[in-house]
């Protein structure tokens, strides 16, 4: 696992949807959601239970229910909208 000089996790990889919603993955299968808060002055992140715990280095959306996340040793989970599979 990699960390930042600071001992945080480290965030490899982002996706962005046509409505601002804002994804990023990295290192322990992180991957957190953004979104912009109600007052539009900033974003409100949650993190997403991906199901996996190895490092992830690439995520690419096609809408809000079609995203995957890839990363270290063929690791790959797939998000339907619902819920991330492996």
């Amino acid at each position: 696992m990699h960390r930042d000089l600071s001992g945080r996790k480290v965030l490899r990889a982002i996706a962005i949807l046509n409505n601002g919603t804002v994804y990023v993955a990295g290192d322990d299968g992180i991957i957190m959601k953004g979104t912009v808060n109600a007052a539009c002055s900033g974003f409100a992140w949650i993190q997403e239970i991906s199901n996996t715990t190895k490092n992830l280095n690439a995520i690419a959306a096609g809408g809000p229910d079609d995203i995957i996340a890839v990363g270290d040793n063929g690791a790959a989970t797939y998000f339907n909208g619902s819920v991330w599979s492996p």
